[in-house]
């Protein structure tokens, strides 16, 4: 295995990890926000969580941000299709 194939490796490895803790965070996030509300707690006052929140990563809050996160998650493949 090259060193190029080894950090390769590790990369793939680390996207799935995150993945796999975005997913769960996810689902917390859904158990968390649709509990059963304790006694004497306003339901309509709580926040509600999001999996960013859990993961302690803040979110793109506007269009741009939004688009540059695309972008960047397209670019690898127009590379690889040669566009």
């Amino acid at each position: 295995m090259t060193w190029r194939e080894f950090e390769l490796a590790l990369e793939g490895r680390r996207r799935r990890y995150d993945r796999m803790m975005e997913a769960l965070a996810w689902h917390a996030a859904n158990i968390i926000n649709h509990r059963t509300p304790a006694f004497g707690e306003d339901v309509k006052k709580r926040k509600m969580l999001t999996p960013h929140d859990l993961l302690g990563r803040e979110r793109p809050q506007s269009m741009e941000a939004s688009a540059r996160i695309w972008r960047e998650f397209i670019r690898p493949f127009k590379e690889a299709r040669g566009a």
